[in-house]
């Protein structure tokens, strides 16, 4: 039976940047990146978009209002760790007014075939209707939930996607996003950058809260509706 895969997370960062300023010389002198990094890609880097790429695996994007750590975990503990850390130091050397702050995980589960992934994710969210047939096509389902917790939300996106290893179609798989999202409302700098550190320091209970969610009640619940 297939498990749901933790893949890809990310922090966003809100506030105001330069990302003209975010090049790669300015996060290495600023120990913010560390030394045994190389960039994988030619950078980008003007007055509305910075883009750095990292060991094909780390991206750090920034716009004049956002600015995005995304790893993908291929080890899933030392690549959290380092988005963290990366993350960490940014603050550290920048302390701002910081409006909100994202922990993003993304993962999927594979399932054997397009027409399963439709019929898990209808299962989950839809009941039999004549609009599904509308199109040339079948439908691709992408699902939005906004789940409220007591510090953050979770804004949840379902969608199917094609699982692909070295460009060659492996199967199809049920892709889960979520953005937990943090407003930032304290009045003072200090106090901003030191809630924006508390956020990233508490990541191991975003991705338990996340994993917790898709495995042990969705995936559960489709499991049960199947029985």
């Amino acid at each position: 039976m297939s498990t749901f895969e933790l893949k890809e997370f990310s922090v966003v960062l809100r506030g105001g940047f330069s990302p003209l300023q975010m090049n790669s010389e300015y996060l290495f002198s600023n120990g913010i990146v560390s030394s045994h990094y190389t960039l994988s890609s030619t950078p980008i880097c003007d007055k509305n978009l910075s883009q750095l790429e990292y060991d094909k695996r780390i991206i750090i994007s920034t716009t004049p209002d956002t600015i995005n750590f995304v790893t993908a975990l291929l080890s899933k503990e030392n690549d959290l760790c380092d988005i963290i850390d990366i993350s960490s130091r940014f603050i550290e050397k920048n302390p701002q007014s910081y409006r909100a702050v994202g922990l993003n995980p993304k993962g999927h589960y594979e399932t054997d075939s397009d027409k399963n992934t439709f019929k898990m994710i209808k299962n989950w969210f839809f009941k039999e209707a004549d609009w599904m047939n509308e199109g040339t096509k079948p439908i691709i389902p992408e699902i939005g939930l906004t789940i409220s917790y007591s510090d953050y939300l979770l804004i949840l996106k379902v969608f199917a996607a094609k699982f692909e290893k070295d460009k060659e179609y492996i199967g199809s798989v049920v892709v889960f996003t979520g953005n937990f999202h943090h407003e930032i409302i304290e009045s003072c700098v200090k106090t901003k950058t030191e809630k924006v550190r508390n956020i990233l320091n508490g990541y191991h209970l975003i991705i338990q809260k996340f994993e917790d969610l898709i495995q042990n009640k969705i995936l559960r619940s489709v499991g049960e509706e199947n029985e």
